[in-house]
């Protein structure tokens, strides 16, 4: 079993199982090749876990690859600008888009909240973790909220956002990924304390026609 946190958070967590050793691992790197991997499902929730902590997003489990929707007690962050100003303009060219420039709303007047957000995938490939994300319309999945009812909101607010539109985006949610400095960590703990998720996003990005963009 492998686990990032506090050692003491980690140690009373599993304690009931009569552990009586413990290392400092490493991720088998030939595992993150597979989808099914225990360390790959590790890392997906440590990278969701802290992008959520460091950035004005929130983690919604959505299977395994896991969604990052803008949090809207906090639409208004600075980091988020980027990603209005992409909408502003889509709104601006488009009209009568549902939720218009808003990064989150509800739908209709008492319907489930949405929200911009992104899905991600973790690729390893050429001796290297890819962060591939495809930036989509979340909306939550409540009893009122059909499929159809959900998707009767979706497509129309994003049936323009390709080519120009589309490149956009990606670079709008680039920059919220990547942050102020490029890094995002889980915890946050002090060396002694415990093993920490750690992660540094690189400015540079790549575009696919079928995958989204990869950073």
């Amino acid at each position: 079993m492998i686990a990032f946190g506090h050692d003491h958070d980690i140690k009373s967590g599993l304690s009931p199982f009569g552990i009586r050793s413990w290392t400092v691992g490493s991720i088998d790197t030939d595992r993150l090749r597979r989808d099914g991997s225990s360390d790959l499902g590790l890392l997906y929730e440590a990278v969701a876990g802290a992008f959520a902590r460091s950035r004005p997003l929130v983690a919604v489990r959505t299977g395994r690859s896991p969604v990052l929707a803008v949090d809207q007690a906090n639409e208004g962050d600075t980091l988020l600008e980027p990603l209005a100003r992409a909408l502003h303009a889509l709104a601006r060219n488009r009209n009568g888009t549902p939720g218009g420039k808003s990064l989150t709303g509800t739908v209709g007047s008492d319907g489930p909240i949405w929200a911009e957000a992104v899905r991600l995938h973790l690729s390893y490939h050429y001796n290297a973790l890819w962060l591939v994300f495809e930036p989509i319309v979340w909306v939550a999945k409540t009893e009122l909220a059909t499929v159809d009812a959900r998707t009767k909101f979706t497509e129309p607010r994003t049936w323009h956002r390709y080519n120009p539109v589309a490149n956009q985006l990606f670079d709008a949610w680039s920059k919220v990924l990547q942050g102020h400095d490029g890094t995002c960590s889980l915890y946050g703990i002090d060396d002694s304390d415990g093993v920490d998720a750690a992660f540094r996003i690189e400015a540079r990005t790549a575009f696919s026609r079928h995958r989204g963009a990869v950073t």
